[in-house]
């Protein structure tokens, strides 16, 4: 850990058992040197692999000039052996490991799960396994809530730069990615109010091979892409999750051209 005045706090948070960090400021202070040493047997076999997990930790846009935010995040997500600061509990899905990140397994694709207001210094990290790569995903806060939401601002310089603003919502969705590996990663937002979640595939099908891209959620105008990857037709029906409110009760079915697209909207 290495603090710095116009950076904050900064460094690495060893992970794995036996692997210990040292940053070291150099001439240049936007520069540092990190020095490592792990805990190891005297002798290796030949093709031996050798894996250590660490944290990389940069303060956030103009931070405190200690090492608050570091320590911070030391203490809140689980490192070392300490109780997790946030509480998230799955109806649907399950918690796989609780640290950093909270790591969830979905159920045919979905996670249901309460989240409790918690001050954590950055929005909760969180894999979801068993998450359809072809299928959109999202996380759904859902009713009203408060969230902490990033806009845009400009200061005295013209310089421009993200602030997050308080702000009410109802049903907010936010899209996130999925891995190749069907591992969905995205953040919570925990500090200002209780949540009740939908985490997951947003539209599914009975064919796992179909790609759905959801255009528009809203009423009136809710549609859809389907595209057809394969050397072959493929028909099949097309229905919101289970458990998601928000695109109404809609199934149809469609049959998809090899290598083509069609569209549908309800």
């Amino acid at each position: 850990m290495y603090s710095d005045s116009f950076n904050g706090s900064f460094g690495f948070i060893p992970l794995s058992a036996g692997l210990l960090l040292d940053a070291r400021a150099t001439d240049n202070a936007s520069f540092f040197s990190l020095y490592g040493r792990i805990d190891h047997p005297k002798h290796f076999t030949a093709g031996e692999h050798i894996k250590f997990r660490y944290m990389s930790v940069n303060s956030q846009l103009d931070p405190p000039e200690d090492d608050s935010f570091i320590t911070d995040v030391h203490s809140s997500f689980g490192i070392g052996g300490q109780p997790c600061r946030y509480k998230v509990t799955p109806s649907v899905g399950k918690v796989l490991e609780a640290g950093y990140p909270l790591k969830l397994q979905a159920e045919n694709g979905v996670v249901l799960a309460k989240s409790e207001k918690c001050i954590l210094p950055l929005d909760l990290p969180v894999t979801v396994a068993g998450i359809n790569l072809n299928w959109d995903a999202g996380i759904l806060y859902r009713g009203k809530t408060r969230l902490l939401i990033p806009v845009w601002s400009i200061n005295e310089y013209r310089q421009r730069f993200i602030r997050m603003e308080e702000r009410e919502r109802t049903d907010e969705l936010q899209r996130i990615p999925v891995g190749n590996d069907g591992t969905a990663i995205l953040q919570i937002n925990t500090d200002l109010d209780d949540h009740d979640l939908f985490i997951g595939n947003l539209i599914t099908a009975d064919n796992k091979d179909i790609h759905l891209h959801l255009l528009d959620i809203r009423p009136g105008k809710r549609a859809l892409e389907a595209h057809n990857p394969t050397d072959t037709p493929i028909t099949c029906t097309v229905r919101p999750a289970p458990e998601l409110n928000l695109l109404g009760d809609f199934s149809r079915q469609i049959t998809v051209p090899a290598g083509a697209s069609v569209f549908a909207t309800w």
